[in-house]
Parts: C-alpha cells; sequence; structure tokens
C-alpha cells in the first residue's frame, strides 16, 4: 500500500439482475482500506443518454458483499443487491441503470452509519447521507433491529456550551457559558435508544426500564427506554461508577448490563454514553439558541409552546395523553445533523456528575470567563467528587414543561431514588461511539 495514494476503485460493473434476481457489482479498489459506499442510479433515456438520478435509500434494502463497509485489502470485489419489495421497477434495460462507486479514506468516514442490532455482531454499513439509508429513516428498523448514527464533525472546533445570560428559563448556576473544545469526530445515534432495539440487543423483556403505564401499547417497542439509570445501564455501584468518571468502565456482567451488550453486538469497545459536552455539541449541531433547529424562547408560554411542539414532547402539547406518556421516536423535526428528539420526550444519561455553582465551574480551564481571551476547555467529563451525589441528564422530557426542553438545560438525579416503581421517571439514554472505535 502506497501511504501517500488515496484509495481508488475502477473496473465498476454492474449487471441488473432480470425480475427478482440479485443485480451483481463487481469493482477493483486500490490502497484500502477504504470505506466503498454504492448508489443506484436510473436514466430515463434507453440508451443512457439522459441525466441520471439515484433511486434513493426508500427504494433500497441492504445490500451484500464489499459496499457500504469498511474493505481492509485491494483486489478484486463483488457486492449484490437485491431489488426485493422496495425497488418495483424491474424492467429497466441495463442501460438505464448503473452503480456508483466511492471510496472514503478511513479518517474521514460518511456520515452515517448503521449497526445490526439483531443478527450476526459486529456488522456495520456506511451511508453517505440520511436519504441513501435502505428503506428510509422512517423504516421500523431502525427504531429496533438496527441502530443508524450520525457523525459528528467535532474533532477541533470551538464553540459556547451552557447558555447566554438573556436565554428564558435559564439557570444560572448550572449553565455557565464557556467555550470548549472535542478532539475527536463520533457517532451519535440519531435516536435515543428504544424499547424495541435494546430487547434486541440484551434478549431479555428489560420490563424494568419502562413505565407500567405503558404496558399494553402496540407500539411500545418504537418508544424510548424511560426508567435507565447509571448503575443499571452500566452494571456499576455508584462508587464505582464515580471513580470511573472519564472512562469506559462498565460492569463484566453483560447478562445484566445492556451497555456490554451493546459493545458486543456491535464490535465497539467504546461504545457508550456521550458525555455532556458531546450531547450539547450533537444536539446543537451548530446552533446557539435555546432550541436545536435555530429558534430562541421568547418568555412568553403561548409562543414558546408554538416554537417547542417544532422539535420536541413536553407537557405543553401532550396535556391530553395519559400520564404524558413518551411517544415513539422521530415523530418531531430533527436537528440540522439529523437527530431527532434530543430535546423532549425522555431525559437523557450522560456520564457525567452534574457538577453545578464553583464545583461546576472549576472543571473549566482556568481563564474561561475572561470574555476578551476565554480560555477553551478541552473534552471535559464533569468531576470525581464524593460531595456530588447527582447525575447528569439532559434535553427536556414528556412529563416537564418546554422551558426544560433547552440545548444547555441541565438536571440531574441521584443512585439514592431507589423506587423504580413510579412512573414519573422518563430517563432515557442514546449512544455515541468514537470515530476510533469504529475504524480500528
Amino acid at each position: 500500500m502506497n501511504l501517500l495514494a488515496v484509495a481508488a476503485v475502477s473496473s465498476v460493473s454492474f449487471a441488473p439482475g432480470e425480475g427478482r434476481a440479485p443485480a451483481i457489482i463487481q469493482y477493483t479498489l486500490s490502497d484500502a482500506p477504504a470505506i466503498v459506499t454504492a448508489d443506484i442510479q436510473t436514466n430515463t433515456v434507453a440508451d443512457g443518454s439522459g441525466e441520471w438520478a439515484s433511486i434513493g435509500g426508500a427504494a433500497m434494502d441492504e445490500m451484500q458483499g464489499d459496499v457500504n463497509c469498511l474493505v481492509r485489502k485491494d483486489g478484486a470485489k463483488t457486492a449484490a443487491w437485491l431489488p426485493g419489495e422496495y425497488w418495483r421497477n424491474t424492467a429497466l434495460p441495463a442501460a438505464q441503470m448503473r452503480v456508483v462507486l466511492k471510496a472514503w479514506e478511513t479518517n474521514s468516514p460518511p456520515d452515517y452509519m448503521v449497526v445490526n442490532l439483531a443478527g450476526p455482531t459486529n456488522v456495520v454499513r456506511f451511508y453517505e447521507n440520511e436519504k441513501a439509508l435502505p428503506g428510509g429513516v422512517a423504516d421500523a428498523r431502525y427504531r429496533t433491529t438496527r441502530m443508524a448514527m450520525h457523525r459528528i464533525p467535532a474533532n477541533g472546533v470551538v464553540w459556547w456550551m451552557g447558555s447566554p445570560d438573556d436565554e428564558p428559563y435559564r439557570i444560572a448556576i448550572n449553565e455557565y457559558r464557556h467555550k470548549v473544545m472535542l478532539t475527536e469526530d463520533y457517532y451519535c445515534a440519531i435516536f435515543p435508544v428504544t424499547y424495541g432495539q435494546q430487547t434486541n440487543v440484551t434478549k431479555s423483556a428489560n420490563t424494568s426500564m419502562i413505565g407500567s403505564y405503558m404496558d399494553g401499547l402496540s407500539d411500545l417497542s418504537f418508544r424510548p427506554i424511560n426508567r435507565a439509570r447509571h448503575d443499571t445501564l452500566l452494571g456499576l455501584s455508584e462508587a464505582h461508577a464515580r471513580s470511573a468518571i472519564g472512562t469506559h468502565t462498565a460492569g463484566t456482567d453483560t447478562s445484566t448490563c445492556p451497555i456490554n451488550k451493546f459493545r458486543t453486538q456491535t464490535g465497539f469497545p467504546n461504545i457508550d454514553l456521550p458525555t455532556e459536552a458531546q450531547w450539547e455539541y450533537a444536539c446543537r449541531a451548530g446552533t446557539g439558541t435555546a432550541l436545536n433547529n435555530g429558534t430562541s424562547y421568547t418568555g412568553t408560554t403561548a409562543t414558546d409552546k408554538t416554537r417547542a411542539d417544532v422539535v420536541a414532547w413536553t407537557n405543553w402539547n401532550l396535556d391530553n395523553i395519559p400520564r404524558r406518556r413518551s411517544q415513539p421516536v422521530g415523530k418531531k423535526a430533527p436537528n440540522a445533523w439529523g437527530l431527532y428528539d434530543m430535546l423532549g420526550n425522555v431525559y437523557e444519561a450522560c456520564r457525567d456528575q452534574l457538577s453545578t455553582g464553583t464545583d461546576y465551574t472549576n472543571t473549566f480551564t482556568a481563564g474561561w470567563d475572561n470574555s476578551e481571551s476565554p480560555s477553551i476547555t478541552t473534552n471535559p467529563v464533569g468531576t470525581k467528587s464524593s460531595s456530588i451525589t447527582a447525575w447528569t441528564r439532559r434535553g427536556g422530557g414528556s412529563l416537564f414543561d418546554g422551558t426544560e426542553s433547552r440545548s444547555a438545560m441541565r438536571k440531574g438525579y441521584t443512585f439514592t431514588l431507589k423506587n423504580l416503581s413510579t412512573d414519573n421517571c422518563f430517563w432515557g439514554y442514546r449512544l455515541v461511539v468514537p470515530v476510533g472505535d469504529v475504524l480500528k
């Protein structure tokens, strides 16, 4: 392999199958490793001289073989596309169909990654954008048997964490504004973990992680886990969890530790809860406003209810729902990075303890509050303090009003709250994985 060369594909051929027979894709890869993605395109002119257009992921099922995956070695490669039920127009002549392949360097992978949660382990596929996801993002698989994740372009970006002084509903002691920089890109799940996803990974009913008022719902599999806690997720005691802040430590008993189950299934040793900084950066998607679609709150409830309704399930729009149940994921508008339900629905657990006041500001780089030349806090991860008992959750939830569904809002809960038989927990979680884990 030439270390100065760029991975490339050549000798590409595409043989459409007749009827429902598979289409065969062949190509040669040079200067591997690389992630190779495929786009099936059609042409409305019989001789292929017209405009080419992608059929899009919604018209496709998953491909098999050496496409949409990490290809580690040079040479001749083969893949197959089964049109199946998604692509019904199988009568087009060969001149009206083609495949476009793209080789991605491993230091710049595609935006979307999908991991299999129900079948064989370590099955990972990559896609250039949301439109390329097989079956489309609304496909039930991404809420049950698959986990779709978006690459968050975080490496080296300096941004403001916290809220400005004039943000309505701000809780100053928790939301000091300061500059932060993360030093690695990471993939973030586009939905909070659903009951269906966790059940497929853990192979158990997980009844302790969902409120009793959710029983009997036909769409329960599509709703987020809503009684998740650090000790339950990580299989750690409170003392062990506190000492492990800043690491990816989890319990070794995979039968009782969902995080370890996800690690075993995906092959990613550091798939985990996000840090607060990772969560807020992903939630904001480049915005500095209260809501993660670039909209600000006004402090007027009637107006703010309308604005929150676009992106979040809160008790502002669920007053008539029994016990303000958490809702199926993906029903509200996503942020600019295609992440759904970051605000509202369920609060999401982070890896940090809930530092406040001076405990919080002591975690910042010295000089963070110098407005003329503010310092930058790099990769912040809470604190390790025996005096702090709360753990951080972010994003608001369906039980709470929209004042808590803000990108900067921080709230905590304690391990001493042991009564999980109550229905008022509304604690979910979302997973992230460092890009370095994915491409090892």
